[in-house]
């Protein structure tokens, strides 16, 4: 199985070139069934490049090889695309799996956001780690100032006043308690 990706701005030339070469060293593979295998995917893969007369802008990438089904039998694979984002790894690998490592890096999300949160009048404003932090200029927020005009203020709280007695509670008779049953 071969996994080929071609970065933009390299040339088709020489992958092509690689891929004679690597077809030379190819041949002298000991086991039949490895090198006729081997041998067979780097002819697919010359056969995928000539289709393109430069590398897309995004980059190019090209899978090929001999995979086996769910039945047990063998299925040749050619499989070629243009990733969605420009890829910035140049890679040739011819093992017993397709390599997509730098293709799960392009899934990978490029956005940053962050949350500040203030609490109180003058909080901290907590700043990302300096690795992914954006330049910017540091931010110190203004010291809070009190209105010029004030509302008033409500009184204080005061425990209440005891009740003077009134004159006559004292001529008057206690209450009878209740007679619960």
């Amino acid at each position: 199985m071969i996994s080929l990706i071609l970065p933009p701005g390299s040339q088709i030339s020489q992958a092509s070139k690689m891929l004679a070469e690597e077809y030379g060293t190819a041949s002298n593979i000991k086991s039949r069934v490895n090198r006729l295998s081997v041998l067979s995917a780097i002819t697919s893969t010359q056969q995928r490049l000539k289709l393109f007369s430069k590398v897309p802008p995004n980059g190019l990438v090209i899978y090929c090889g001999t995979i086996l089904t769910d039945e047990n039998k063998e299925r040749k694979v050619n499989i070629d695309f243009e990733p969605f984002k420009p890829i910035n790894t140049s890679l040739y690998l011819c093992d017993n799996k397709f390599h997509t490592e730098p293709l799960q890096e392009l899934l990978m999300s490029d956005d940053k956001f962050g949350f500040i949160i203030m609490d109180g009048p003058p909080a901290p404003t907590p700043l990302p780690p300096p690795d992914t932090r954006p330049h910017t200029q540091p931010h110190t927020p203004p010291p809070q100032r009190r209105p010029a005009t004030a509302p008033p203020r409500p009184p204080p709280l005061t425990a209440p006043r005891p009740v003077p007695e009134r004159a006559d509670a004292a001529a008057s008779p206690p209450p009878r308690p209740s007679a619960g049953r």
